[in-house]
């Protein structure tokens, strides 16, 4: 795995769409959590797994 640098940006294939996040540094990613609950807006959180 390649080092991760403060503001690397880091994208994964779900299949239909990209998922997005930055890394923030202390092994820990934000990320647009999107319509996570249906069609609901979401917010701009932190990860909460572990990298």
């Amino acid at each position: 795995m390649e080092q991760l640098h403060l503001g690397s940006h880091l994208s994964v294939s779900r299949g239909f769409y990209d998922h997005h996040g930055i890394y923030i540094g202390n092994n820990q990613v934000i990320h647009y959590s999107g319509f996570a609950e249906a069609f609901n807006k979401g917010s701009i959180e932190p990860l909460t797994k572990a990298l």
